[in-house]
C-alpha cells in the first residue's frame, strides 16, 4: 500500500500509521477509511489489515496473534495488497 498510495490525508495516514491516530480530522477520517475497506475483506485479512496499518503492527506479529504462521500472514497480505491495488486502479 504505502509504494503506490494515492495523494491525500487517507494515503499519509496510512504511510505513517501514527497520523491515524493523533486526533486530527483528517486521522478520524483515515481510519474511517481504513475501517471501511477492512469491511469488504475476510475476517482474518481484516485484522491483518488493520493491525498493520492502522496500528503499525508488523505482519508477521500480527499474523502470530491471528494464529498464522509467518509464511500466511505474508501471503494474506500480498493478496490484500492486490486487491486493494486492482480496487483502486478500477
Amino acid at each position: 500500500l504505502r509504494d503506490r498510495a494515492a495523494p491525500g490525508s487517507a494515503a499519509r495516514a496510512a504511510a505513517d500509521p501514527r497520523l491515524l491516530h493523533d486526533g486530527t480530522a483528517e486521522a478520524a477520517e483515515a481510519a474511517t477509511r481504513l475501517a471501511a475497506v477492512a469491511a469488504g475483506l475476510e475476517r482474518v485479512d481484516a485484522a491483518l489489515l488493520l493491525a498493520h496499518v492502522g496500528d503499525g503492527e508488523p505482519i508477521a506479529r500480527a499474523g502470530r496473534r491471528l494464529g498464522l504462521d509467518r509464511g500466511a500472514a505474508y501471503h494474506r497480505w500480498r493478496r490484500i495488497r492486490a486487491r486493494l491495488r486492482a480496487e483502486l486502479l478500477s
